[in-house]
């Protein structure tokens, strides 16, 4: 019984899937007979190199083509896809690395006309293999091949080809396969087999194989080794295992809830099912990071959508329930990627534990749980109660409402809800407004809840944040924050009309009181070096120089 992969390989570019601009630029060169001498294909296993070089061997020789598709019924069609065709020749680098291998299989016998077809077709397959020497030894064929040759070199490492080859070759580069596309080929394949197979099944064999086509097909193969017409999950499970897109989504979600205990005994069930701990840590950091890249643009990563499809994307946007602030999000990132890096040497097992305890230490620090941590850097201070807006033409003021020591109880006995500041309101008007009835503020009070108002800011515009890192409050003045920024370009992105109403509303609420702010631009003072710190002395002996005041 043939392999899946090999009994279904595709014989026509039509038949191609994942790949459709190499599909169509080679149908194009085909069909206007504008054939290049030698092509390097480039991508991971399993992505369709091989099957894509034999379809363009087939395609130019064949008898009856139609718009550069081979008709797949003449006779050398049916000997291509037999593996019998005279004029196509399959090397295997990886095995014949050496000049003699090269000089006996390909300049040798390329000087001679093609025997049953119009060209002759090399196809050497992992070409990276090949030695500095076979590469020299072929190059001067490669500049000047003989008429009726054509040369397809495939490879997972481009990096290794040299430059002279590459420079004379037409690169494609083949991915791995988007997650639905990978489905709806193994769907057909079962249903050309008259297998029934549960959706799950389909799901879990095509995130597994992570878009490699050749992957899913042996796995795909090895559940209908199971015997039957009927492929059920349960009887998948036995093979497949857990879901690894189902065991990440239950440990991140123990950890976005800060138990650690529990993360710990999710860890011990993992490791007796035999999980890949290097492996389950990276589509960890994998996950988090698509966490992040949501909570910032309000869109799924890329990536992440082709790797896992719908359900990978359900799955992001249930975590996010628990846990969405891009910060907060990063830190965490952070922690897994330091940790990784500091325990190269430490067993995966044990790394994963610490990342584990950090990430639930982490977590239920930042949703504000003290639960083991004592840390309170990563909490997020208490935000004040707001006061509503009133607009009143006859000059009567709102009541201000003094709040010089913030607690818990009083904010949610006293919060109301702020209204909309008005586009059309100007800073200097509401200034002119509040300028005769000061409020308490502090300089003091506004930095210590600056982060609170970044994050009130981040929930009406994701980008300002960041703008809102490089800049200082530097005074206050009754009910006027003056901000200063360093930089030019958050200096004008602040002073937007928009920009500024958001920040006003967010200080507003934070600080209980009509706030409004004046943004300056304030240059950073250039700062040298210590000429007594150890580090700058040794830059100086390095490069010969020597410290001049002046």
């Amino acid at each position: 019984m043939l392999a899946l992969y090999r009994k279904y390989r595709p014989a026509k570019f039509s038949e191609l899937i994942g790949q459709d601009t190499i599909r169509d630029t080679l149908l194009s060169e085909v069909a206007n007979k504008m054939i290049a001498h030698a092509y390097l294909f480039i991508g991971p296993r399993g992505t369709g190199k091989t099957s894509t070089a034999r379809i363009l061997a087939a395609a130019v020789n064949c008898e009856r083509p139609k718009g550069g598709e081979p008709c797949g019924a003449c006779s050398r069609c049916g000997a291509i896809r037999a593996g019998r065709y005279l004029d196509l020749i399959e090397i295997d680098a990886a095995s014949q690395t050496g000049v003699d291998n090269v000089r006996e299989n390909i300049i040798e016998s390329a000087r001679f006309i093609p025997q049953a077809g119009p060209y002759k077709i090399y196809i050497l397959d992992e070409a990276h293999m090949l030695s500095a020497s076979a590469w020299n030894a072929l190059l001067k064929t490669l500049e000047e091949p003989p008429p009726g040759v054509i040369f397809v070199f495939a490879t997972t490492e481009s990096r290794k080809i040299p430059d002279t080859i590459l420079s004379r070759c037409q690169q494609f580069r083949f991915r791995p396969v988007e997650h639905e596309v990978l489905k709806k080929r193994l769907v057909s394949i079962a249903r050309a087999e008259s297998i029934k197979v549960d959706e799950e099944v389909f799901d879990e064999v095509a995130l597994r194989a992570g878009g490699y086509v050749r992957d899913a097909e042996s796995l795909l193969g090895q559940l209908f080794s199971l015997g039957g017409k009927f492929v059920t999950w349960k009887d998948a499970q036995g093979i497949l295992e857990r879901s690894s897109l189902m065991s990440v989504s239950a440990f991140l979600k123990t950890l976005l809830k800060g138990n650690v205990e529990n993360a710990f005994q999710q860890l011990n069930e993992l490791q007796e099912e035999g999980v890949d701990v290097p492996r389950f840590t990276l589509d960890l950091l994998e996950a988090l990071r698509a966490m992040h890249y949501r909570a910032i643009t309000g869109d799924n990563h890329p990536l992440y959508i082709r790797r896992h499809g719908k359900a990978g994307i359900a799955m992001i946007g249930e975590m996010l329930k628990f846990q969405h602030d891009p910060i907060v999000l990063r830190k965490a990132l952070g922690i897994i990627i330091d940790q990784m890096d500091k325990s190269r040497e430490a067993p995966s097992d044990l790394v994963l534990e610490i990342i584990a305890g950090d990430l639930a230490h982490h977590f239920s620090a930042s949703s504000g749980s003290r639960g083991n941590s004592d840390d309170s850097e990563d909490r997020t201070p208490p935000s004040v109660p707001s006061i509503p807006l009133t607009a009143q033409k006859d000059g009567n003021q709102a009541k201000n409402n003094p709040t010089p020591a913030i607690k818990a109880k009083e904010t949610e006995a006293k919060a109301e809800p702020i209204l909309e500041i008005s586009a059309d309101e100007s800073a200097e008007s509401k200034l002119e407004s509040k300028k005769h009835n000061p409020v308490g503020i502090t300089l003091g009070k506004v930095k210590e809840l600056w982060e609170t108002v970044i994050e009130k800011v981040h929930k009406k515009n994701h980008a300002l944040p960041f703008v809102l890192k490089f800049a200082e409050p530097l005074e206050v003045q009754a009910n006027q924050v003056r901000l200063g920024c360093k930089y030019q370009f958050h200096h004008d992105r602040l002073i937007n009309k928009d920009n500024r109403l958001i920040v006003e509303q967010a200080l507003s609420e934070v600080l209980g009181s009509p706030t409004v702010i004046k943004i300056e631009f304030v240059k950073a003072p250039v700062t040298l070096p210590n000429p007594e710190d150890a580090a700058f002395d040794k830059m100086v002996n390095l490069f010969g120089g020597k410290v001049v005041e002046g």
